[in-house]
């Protein structure tokens, strides 16, 4: 999505404003993340156009017009956003379930090995290749909290 920001600090729209300083806002917003090592995650609203999680993909300045002692006063910032998951995230929102993904859950004080197989693969009968998997001796006592791992298997 490419959206076109037209900064005025003419005083032309009732209100003069800083068009450097409002340049600057939008590059921290925008900008590198150094906690997640990537640029900010944005959401971008307009109008009744959402895109939920996107990230800045390029933005570049074009000044208009200058006061004489040459302080910007007009500005357009042509700004491009890509659509942008973390991948948990977009894992979640996929809600992939299919027997041919990785699956790892936590075990509940009610759980068994062959129920949970057949929750994630349709069937109980891979109960034992889980186990081997996970190098689980009793697959009848699982532990709460426990996580298990169940391998994508081809049926």
């Amino acid at each position: 999505m490419s959206l076109t920001f037209f900064i005025d600090g003419t005083g032309a729209n009732g209100k003069k404003i800083d068009v450097q300083q409002k340049i600057e806002e939008f590059q921290i917003v925008t900008g590198y993340d150094g906690t997640i090592h990537r640029p900010h995650y944005l959401k971008v609203v307009w109008g009744k156009l959402q895109v939920k999680r996107c990230v800045l993909k390029s933005a570049s300045i074009a000044y208009k017009m200058f006061q004489p002692s040459g302080i910007p006063l007009r500005a357009i910032i042509t700004a491009t956003f890509t659509d942008n998951s973390d991948d948990r995230t977009r894992q979640a929102m996929a809600r992939d379930e299919s027997p041919d993904l990785t699956h790892v859950r936590v075990v509940r004080v009610a759980d068994n090995l062959p129920l949970m197989c057949n929750e994630i693969y349709g069937d109980p009968g891979y109960y034992l290749q889980v186990a081997v998997v996970n190098g689980l001796d009793n697959f009848r006592k699982l532990v709460p909290g426990t996580k298990v791992f169940f391998p994508p298997l081809e049926k």
